[in-house]
């Protein structure tokens, strides 16, 4: 294992401080950096049991405030043999099937079948609406809510509560008050 340090003739380290190096980004962890983190994971034998050692991981601060402090440490665990990396789940069966189905259809096109589906995933074409008119609303008269605005569904729905409850009375305006006069002094 090598040195860290300064070591005098008797071989006893006599630096008072020693920076850490971040071992995901190889850059040194700043004294003030409280938000950096040493992690110590343990090694087990094939038995799961903790055979005593341990590996030591220090990540700076400015990588657990990027969110990227799980990554590095799951990257630098592969590299040091803890875990294994893990390749992409096999497909279901019906991923299977579905990417069968896909590659048969263009085949089926071309022997006088059923027609392709296009690159949307198939689905038909929506019809585009007249000009002037609006995606989404019924063609014809447009409903007309109070105000003379053309209704939406929200002053719909709102509209036929309204007409349901009973008509507030209009608000009287109240006459200023006077202002009282000090109280006389005796």
């Amino acid at each position: 294992m090598p040195t860290i340090g300064t070591l005098n003739e008797e071989g006893v380290n006599v630096d008072l401080y020693i920076p850490r190096k971040c071992h995901a980004t190889n850059s040194l962890i700043a004294s003030f950096d409280y938000s950096s983190i040493q992690i110590a994971v343990a090694e087990i034998d094939p038995n799961g049991v903790y055979n005593g050692q341990s590996k030591t991981f220090c990540i700076a601060g400015y990588l657990r405030s990027a969110a990227e402090s799980d990554h590095a440490i799951n990257r630098l665990s592969i590299s040091a043999g803890i875990i294994r990396p893990k390749s992409g789940k096999p497909q279901s069966d019906k991923k299977k099937k579905k990417l069968q189905v896909k590659a048969a259809a263009p085949k089926a096109a071309a022997k006088g079948g059923k027609a392709a589906p296009a690159k949307g995933g198939g689905k038909p074409a929506a019809a585009k609406p007249a000009a002037g008119a609006r995606a989404g609303k019924p063609a014809g008269k447009k409903a007309v809510a109070a105000k003379g605005r053309p209704a939406t569904a929200a002053t719909a729905k709102t509209g036929a509560a309204k007409a349901a409850a009973p008509a507030k009375p209009a608000a009287t305006k109240t006459q200023a008050r006077p202002k009282s006069a000090p109280a006389k002094k005796q």
